[in-house]
């Protein structure tokens, strides 16, 4: 069984396993349990089951009071073996782009945690998330609003592309050239407004951090800056993703900051001022 706990500033899906106290009796004892993390997240409507295994998988919505942190379907659970109460860590399966304005008392009535009868390992989950089909437009309208009261220009930080994620700080990494940010760029041509667009970094923080990288010292002292890492797009996949943006909007005037953001090819450079509007 499954519920949620406040015991700080947020909720946790908290989980039970019960067992039978011996062949032939329906009485039950509690063998273990275990919750997700209370750190100022809203998790509700879990629903928890048991694969022939052993191995426990709860699911759960969870979204909490930051900007745009919207109600999303994630998933934790235990795996066979693992030290008693204990919960891995939480994944997302579904990111919600928008909240439902009226639930009428509602929300995930149908959460349902459940085991294929094929395997009786695999595991199936139901529940509610909301998209915000409108997102586009209010980018749009944001530009359009911010035009009026007296903005020249747009400016996009490398945080597109090696920093935001589907979940802001969780998920995948959202890339340059989402469509989601099309109405964005359009708007930005149609009113005249250019964009400062970086995406990435010099070469030396895509390339492993050792003797023959130039920038050996600050890396050394800064792990957390270099881009060499798994989870990560190289500056060759980066810049491709902003060439297609580039491509898709041709009304739009780019500025490509930090010399085109490939500094150490100028061939490649002024190919993309002949190619662009940029």
């Amino acid at each position: 069984m499954t519920h949620s706990v406040n015991n700080t500033t947020g909720v946790a899906a908290r989980w039970y396993e019960f067992r039978a106290q011996g062949l032939g009796t329906t009485r039950l004892s509690l063998y273990q349990s275990g919750q997700t993390p209370d750190d100022g997240e809203y998790r509700w409507m879990g629903s928890v089951a048991m694969d022939q295994a052993g191995d426990i998988a709860i699911g759960y919505s969870r979204s909490s009071a930051a900007s745009g942190d919207f109600p999303s379907i994630y998933y934790a659970g235990q795996t066979a073996g693992d030290p008693l109460g204990t919960t891995e860590t939480e994944a997302l399966i579904k990111q919600g782009t928008g909240s439902q304005p009226d639930t009428g008392d509602r929300w995930g009535d149908y959460s349902s945690m459940a085991l294929d009868s094929a395997d009786s390992c695999t595991f199936w989950y139901t529940t509610e998330y909301f998209e915000r089909p409108d997102y586009p437009q209010l980018q749009a309208d944001a530009i359009i609003q911010a035009h009026r009261d007296g903005a020249r220009g747009l400016k996009i930080l490398k945080t597109l592309g090696l920093y935001l994620r589907e979940h802001t700080t969780t998920g995948p990494l959202v890339k340059v050239d989402d469509p989601r940010f099309d109405s964005m760029w359009e708007t930005c041509g149609s009113l005249g407004i250019p964009v400062a667009i970086h995406v990435s970094d010099p070469i030396a923080f895509f390339t492993p951090t050792d003797r023959f990288n130039e920038r050996y010292e600050e890396l050394s002292n800064h792990p957390d800056w270099s881009f060499a890492r798994p989870g990560y797009p190289s500056n060759a996949e980066l810049l491709q993703a902003r060439n297609r943006v580039f491509a898709r909007h041709p009304k739009t005037q780019f500025v490509a900051l930090h010399v085109g953001n490939f500094a150490e090819n100028l061939e490649n450079v002024s190919g993309n001022l002949d190619r662009f509007r940029i």
